[in-house]
């Protein structure tokens, strides 16, 4: 048996994790962040990330220090995701032998800069030989107790948010797998940086304030609400026409022959959070996308295309499918 036929990557993570018990742990394996038991006013934050060679990143698509920036930046979304502040993390290098000293320089230029951006102090770290580049991160946050916004929290009757555009970053790829960088070029050039230069939402300590659940939704809209949802013991309701979707985005996926709404919901690699609020908080947060609304666990994740309704497919980016 292998890690596909028990269900994909969040199958084994559930799998390998289920005899963890520690009670200074606030919240269950399976948050964006580790929530710990810290002092009297704060709870400490810790994730991890890893981007590999060829899965996470290419050399002909990125430039050294862009994979730098965005090996911060997704842990960073992280800690952000929780309403915290990231503080100290330590990087682990797997580099090939005949890697040059010159690249391994400018990778750390873009952590660097990226890192200081958010005042996050570099710590330490561990190199190995690897086949291919590989960079892990482990990323240590504090978080107010009072902001803590866990995955867990959403209440029937809440509106379901997205903070920010999201599937310009598989759109992005779909011009490069497709080898359309000419046709496309006036397309690809607005939106080319969510897909090489993501940003973490640094809003999240201020929508943390009002929200009773959140996530960051790196692995795709369709699958975050699932996560969301299961841990939230709840249901949603999600309008398709109100996904916020750049319009460059829709032209992309009408020249390539793609619906603009798979781009979204399946992609990943948007680094915009999808949150919960009480209507009556609406009013306190600016620039947001209101997509939906949280309902009874009975009647299921729905989303409502055209008039129609159907089950939101569980369906997001996962390693090992």
């Amino acid at each position: 048996m292998n890690i596909k036929d028990i269900g994909g990557e969040f199958a084994l993570i559930k799998k390998i994790t289920q005899q963890i018990t520690d009670k200074s742990i606030i919240t269950p394996i399976g948050d964006d962040c580790a929530v710990l038991q810290y002092n009297k006013d704060e709870y400490l934050l810790f994730t991890t990330d890893m981007l590999l060679e060829d899965i996470h990143f290419n050399f002909q698509w990125f430039t050294v220090e862009q994979i730098g920036k965005k090996a911060i930046e997704v842990n960073v979304s992280d800690i952000l995701a929780k309403g915290g502040k990231p503080k100290y993390c330590v990087i682990s290098l797997g580099l090939p032998e005949n890697i040059s000293v010159e690249l391994v320089e400018e990778l750390y230029k873009g952590i660097y800069k990226t890192a200081e951006k958010y005042n996050c102090s570099i710590v330490g770290g561990d190199t190995n030989k690897s086949e291919k580049l590989i960079i892990n991160i482990a990323m240590l946050g504090t978080v107010k107790k009072e902001k803590l916004c866990l995955r867990s929290g959403a209440k029937t009757g809440d509106l379901l948010c997205l903070s920010g555009y999201i599937g310009s970053s598989a759109a992005a790829l779909a011009i490069l797998k497709n080898k359309k960088e000419q046709e496309l070029a006036a397309e690809l050039s607005r939106i080319k940086n969510y897909f090489t230069e993501p940003t973490a939402e640094i809003r999240g300590e201020e929508i943390a304030e009002f929200a009773t659940a959140m996530i960051d939704i790196s692995d795709g809209l369709a699958s975050e609400v699932h996560h969301l949802c299961s841990m939230s013991c709840v249901g949603a309701i999600i309008y398709a026409d109100k996904i916020p979707i750049f319009k460059e985005v829709i032209d992309i996926a009408s020249s390539l022959g793609n619906n603009p709404l798979d781009y979204a919901l399946y992609g990943g690699e948007d680094f915009a959070l999808l949150f919960t609020i009480p209507k009556e908080s609406l009013d306190n947060l600016n620039n947001i996308f209101v997509i939906g609304e949280i309902v009874d666990k009975e009647e299921e994740i729905i989303i409502i295309k055209d008039g129609k309704k159907e089950r939101l497919e569980n369906k997001g980016y996962d390693h090992f499918e």
